[in-house]
């Protein structure tokens, strides 16, 4: 396992109003799932008791964020 993973989920809510596509709704759900996924395997693997999961929203409204795509903000 690698000592450090970033992983982006790229279902953006703000396309929701798109014709055809999903709706806002849906596409946070996807997201949701998606984290509770990855969450769960990483839970149930060998690695759980040497590895810290950090979840972190950056809500740019339209793609990266307009002064580093990897800028967020973390509370503790």
């Amino acid at each position: 396992m690698p000592n450090y993973i970033t992983v982006r989920l790229s279902d953006d809510h703000t396309a929701g109003t798109t014709v055809g596509g999903p709706t806002p709704k849906a596409s946070v759900a996807d997201n949701d799932l998606a984290v509770g996924r990855v969450v769960d395997a990483v839970s149930h693997s060998a690695y759980w008791d040497d590895t810290a999961v950090f979840i972190l929203e950056d809500d740019a409204q339209n793609g990266a964020d307009h002064v580093d795509a990897h800028r967020s903000l973390a509370w503790w």
